[in-house]
């Protein structure tokens, strides 16, 4: 079983972040940008979420999960078919 914070983490990597930007601003953090206060952490992807669930939590193990630390590098490599 998963803990809160395990699912929260899952929910936030998976996120979908090919959004179409134009690149507004909100409180100097742009849309491009993530987490942002336009999109947050991106589209929720539950196939994504489902699928690093399944592989035994192998998408928290590609991303950095330390609180403000740039994560674009890790969720790259997390595309789900």
């Amino acid at each position: 079983m998963l803990r809160y914070d395990e699912v929260k983490q899952v929910l936030q990597v998976t996120a979908a972040r090919d959004l179409g930007f134009n690149g507004t601003m909100c409180n100097g953090t742009a849309d491009y940008e993530f987490p942002n206060y336009q999109f947050g952490y991106g589209r929720l992807d539950a196939w994504a979420a489902y699928v690093c669930v399944r592989d035994d939590l192998s998408c928290l193990q590609q991303a950095t999960t330390t609180e403000g630390t740039e994560h674009t590098e890790s969720w790259k490599v997390l595309s789900y078919q």
